[in-house]
């Protein structure tokens, strides 16, 4: 019982955190100055959120040499293939011989995926997704009014072709064992995806606990030299 309070607790305080940071990074796209070989992280928030809410893993990252970083915000509304044409549009203003890799929240981590899958880019390198539901939300089917909540819904012939199929780079997926909208685990699980469960963090406190960024990084920087 005192656990499941803790993580309420932390998760109200991740919340909080959220709406204090959505404002930020929503002005225009972070397009990446980046050059020839740089390794380049493209950050990808969920849905009700905005870039803002990944800036503190963000910059994270930018302590780093030849790392580089960007995003982009969107409203409640798009779904996935629209966001995945946002995404594109953005990964085609980057050099050609960079590395690329997608981290994604929640439904932005259902689009990484979906550009993994479909857009052949070859300098993809990694994908990483936090908290996303690949088995849906069973609110979404209530909820749908808009394409993005109809992609989540649990019937999603997208969502079942995200899981079933595979990608062709390194997958990642951290899950928090007290996030409600992916408790059946194993359910929300990618084909060829590298599952993580994180104790005590919900579908909010995986954006900022510490243990997640550094899994991120780590994970990442394996990849680099693919």
């Amino acid at each position: 019982m005192l656990k499941r309070l803790h993580a309420k607790l932390r998760e109200a305080k991740a919340v909080a955190r959220q709406a204090w940071l959505l404002p930020r990074d929503t002005a225009e796209d972070v397009v990446p100055d980046a050059a020839s070989g740089d390794d380049v992280v493209l950050f990808l928030h969920g849905l009700f959120a905005s870039a803002g809410v990944l800036q503190p893993m963000r910059l994270g990252f930018m302590r780093h040499a030849g790392v580089r970083t960007g995003a982009f915000s969107y409203a409640p509304g798009p779904g996935v293939v629209e966001l995945n044409e946002r995404l594109s549009s953005l990964t085609a203003k980057l050099p050609g011989d960079i590395n690329l890799h997608l981290v994604g929240h929640s439904l932005g981590g259902i689009v990484a995926r979906y550009y993994g899958q479909q857009s052949g880019d070859g300098r993809l390198r990694s994908l990483t997704t936090l908290a996303s539901p690949f088995a849906g939300v069973p609110l979404a089917s209530k909820l749908a009014l808009f394409e993005g909540a109809r992609d989540l819904a649990p019937e999603s012939p997208l969502l079942a072709q995200l899981r079933n199929q595979p990608v062709p780079v390194p997958h990642l997926a951290l899950l928090g064992e007290q996030d409600q909208l992916t408790s059946d685990h194993e359910a929300h699980a990618a084909l060829g995806s590298k599952t993580e469960i994180l104790a005590g963090l919900g579908h909010h406190t995986i954006l900022f606990a510490p243990q997640v960024a550094t899994a991120v990084q780590s994970f990442i920087f394996s990849q680099r030299t693919r």
